[in-house]
């Protein structure tokens, strides 16, 4: 079994750029939402072992963002392993279709049980809805329907050993976190937050 981290690029600032997409930064909305989601994903032990990201500047900066939010967790809570998971950049992440994540994901080396990626809608939101198969859970399943904003984050696992599989094994929706819903998602009663 494989475990996909999805995440939408963060929240970026649309009112200071140059009319360039692809350079916009984030705003500072952005900014503190990543890093939620990085410390979320440490305190629930939602750590990728292998990052794949756009280049676009919003995407790298979500990407710094939830390192610091990785890093904002004690090691002694965080466990063993590495908070800085190898990342690769990707051109082709940048606006990309379903399609063509699913042939980056298919590059994670096969080591790796779980892996991160951060892109962009409108392919984003179809990638999540295309692996939402039997068994997804349907409370997180509407959720994705009602709306997928910034700085999302789904979950999917995937059966089979490969990542040769994704997109044509079995695979279902597990969790979807909106900036949102952090302050609605308690970490575990054994973990306090800094």
């Amino acid at each position: 079994m494989k475990t996909l981290y999805l995440l939408r690029h963060a929240k970026s600032d649309t009112r200071h750029h140059d009319g360039d997409d692809f350079g916009r930064a984030l705003s500072p909305r952005g900014r503190r939402a990543a890093s939620s989601i990085g410390r979320l994903m440490a305190t629930r032990g939602w750590t990728p072992q292998f990052v794949h990201c756009s280049t676009a500047a919003r995407a790298r900066q979500t990407w710094d963002g939830v390192v610091t939010g990785l890093h904002a967790i004690p090691m002694e809570t965080f466990g063993e392993g590495n908070r800085t998971p190898p990342v690769v950049y990707h051109d082709r992440l940048y606006l990309s279709t379903p399609e063509v994540m699913i042939e980056v994901l298919r590059e994670t080396p096969p080591v790796c049980e779980n892996a991160l990626l951060i892109a962009h809608n409108p392919g984003m939101e179809n990638l999540v809805r295309r692996l939402c198969g039997p068994g997804s859970d349907a409370q997180e399943v509407e959720k994705v329907r009602r709306k997928y904003p910034t700085a999302a984050l789904s979950i999917i696992t995937v059966e089979g050993a490969s990542w040769r599989n994704i997109g044509v094994a079995p695979s279902r929706l597990t969790r979807f976190v909106r900036p949102a819903d952090l302050d609605e998602t308690p970490p575990p009663a054994d973990i306090l937050l800094p």
